[in-house]
């Protein structure tokens, strides 16, 4: 057992009310020296998610959360569809419009959601 502290690139925090998904993910990723780092929801979530630079999470839970997380470099989405999340972008004006294909040639901006 490694007993070091977990980096934050080690860590995948999860964020989710889908019941057993920490344990499944522990269990698939078994060897891959990684940690899985269940995100409570107990008024203190706002301090794990901060930290957080690989997230899974169900798109409602994390929205409320998404403008205060400096360090999130990837996250999935529990399930099919980013309505939530492209809609919260847009309310900010962070998303440009996907019939305009000048984003493709752009590169990527923090704070912008942009595909390439």
């Amino acid at each position: 057992i490694n007993t070091e502290k977990a980096t934050s690139s080690s860590v995948v925090h999860v964020l989710c009310s889908t019941p057993r998904m920490v344990q499944v993910l522990r269990t698939h990723l078994t060897g891959a020296d990684l940690e899985v780092r269940e995100v409570e929801m107990n008024g203190k979530e706002s301090d794990e998610l901060r930290n957080a630079e690989v997230l899974i999470a169900e798109p409602s839970l994390v929205v409320p959360f998404l403008n205060d997380m400096p360090k999130l470099k990837w996250m999935q989405g529990t399930w099919a569809g980013v309505d939530k999340v492209l809609h919260h972008f847009k309310s900010q004006g962070k998303v440009r419009s996907l019939k305009d294909e000048s984003y493709r040639s752009q590169p990527c901006q923090a704070g912008k959601l942009s595909w390439a």
